[in-house]
């Protein structure tokens, strides 16, 4: 008889934490709905991305870190695009910088990749490889060295960091997100 309720007290508490993982992470499955020939990728430097998410103030701005070689950042890039389908209408711009080791012959494999995720963001490719250009990205980004990264700026152009640590999770930055969207503008 003992064994029976340990059965039944074990399947309860297995069923509570199992409810408790699915609920731990917002559902960030994207429905590619986007048009791939309006998949584009322009160069960038320090200062051109600098301006650009300047430039965006009074717009919830996302930026993406990432590389074709990288495979977390391959498996995670479709939340990234998921972001975008779901509040690019409440007004998150999404911005993707893809991190190539070399951005003149990596660009034709960037895009296929931003083609196949049907990635309407926009999107870069970073080109500042020198050591100004990495220690910027450091200094005005947040940026720890390690892709994928995602940083996230408010309506008022401050960038907001992450709880803890350097990275967001997705349940924490959806929360953010969804925070400064309810913001007036």
């Amino acid at each position: 008889m003992r064994w029976v309720w340990a059965a039944l007290l074990i399947a309860a508490v297995l069923g509570v934490g199992l409810l408790v993982y699915q609920s731990s992470e917002p559902e960030l499955t994207p429905a590619r709905t986007g048009d791939r020939s309006k998949v584009t990728i322009m160069p960038i430097d320090l200062d051109g991305l600098d301006k650009e998410v300047r430039g965006n103030k009074g717009s919830v701005v996302l930026v993406e870190f990432w590389a074709t070689w990288c495979g977390p950042c391959r498996a995670e890039f479709p939340k990234f695009v998921a972001l975008h389908e779901r509040y690019a209408d409440r007004g998150l711009l999404c911005i993707s910088v893809s991190r190539e080791k070399d951005p003149e012959i990596d660009r034709d494999i960037a895009l296929s990749f931003l083609k196949d995720q049907h990635a309407t963001t926009t999107n870069f490719i970073y080109t500042e490889l020198t050591r100004r250009g990495i220690e910027g990205l450091q200094e005005r980004f947040g940026y720890p060295g390690d892709i994928p990264y995602s940083v996230l700026y408010g309506r008022n152009g401050e960038r907001i960091s992450p709880e803890s640590g350097p990275y967001f999770s997705a349940r924490e930055l959806v929360s953010k997100i969804e925070a400064e969207l309810d913001k007036k503008p």
